[in-house]
């Protein structure tokens, strides 16, 4: 399976304001000395890995249900369990269940938590 590179766990980290606030394309563009289309691409291919071992994982999934209410902010909480489940500090990408595991709540809560991150960002 593929992990995330460096720069694209930063890239996320920053997009979703995982440890603060989220940074705009242009923003990080000028903070890595490059145009916002290639932070775009660098995030893209983030997230095809994302949605790749999203998909690989669809059978131990396939039983949940996610509230599709979007809500614009991600809490703290939510900020350190996509933390762990990308595995943005450590390199080491946890499936649902490890990650539920670690941050003691629901695989429900942990998939709910990731596609509500992954709307968001869509609507920044």
């Amino acid at each position: 399976m593929s992990y995330l590179t460096l720069k694209q766990r930063q890239i996320l980290n920053y997009r979703f304001g995982l440890k603060g606030e989220p940074r705009t394309l242009r923003e990080l563009g000028e903070l890595y000395q490059v145009s916002h289309e290639s932070i775009r691409a660098l995030e893209r291919r983030a997230l095809r890995k994302i949605d790749l071992r999203r998909s690989l994982s669809s059978s131990s999934r396939r039983h949940l249900k996610v509230n599709k209410q979007y809500l614009p902010t991600l809490t703290g909480e939510e900020k350190n369990m996509l933390l762990v489940l990308w595995g943005i500090d450590d390199g080491i990408w946890k499936d649902y269940q490890t990650t539920a595991a670690l941050v003691q709540t629901t695989i429900e809560v942990v998939y709910a938590t990731e596609s509500k991150a992954l709307a968001s960002l869509n609507r920044c």
